[in-house]
């Protein structure tokens, strides 16, 4: 049986949690498997590929301001490289 889809309220919900995950990740400097995590959140990929920039920034920012986190590289577009969301 099929799920119901998703209200717009709770597709924002999970759209806020996905995001505020993503950035404390890359905020941290840990690799990402973008892909993988698009794959993953379909109903939110859109949304959230428009957001990765942004998200981004925010923890090249965050990184900027506390010399304490870690330097790696923010985004990894391999996949097989680490674990997604």
């Amino acid at each position: 049986m099929n799920e119901p889809p998703l209200s717009d309220e709770a597709l924002d919900a999970a759209l806020a949690v996905l995001a505020e995950q993503i950035t404390a990740r890359l905020q941290e400097g840990e690799t990402l498997a973008v892909d993988a995590i698009l794959e993953r959140h379909p109903a939110q990929a859109g949304a959230l590929r428009a957001m990765l920039p942004t998200l981004r920034r925010l923890a090249e920012l965050t990184r900027a301001v506390d010399p304490k986190l870690n330097r790696r590289r923010l985004i990894d577009p391999d996949p097989r490289t680490t674990s997604g969301l």
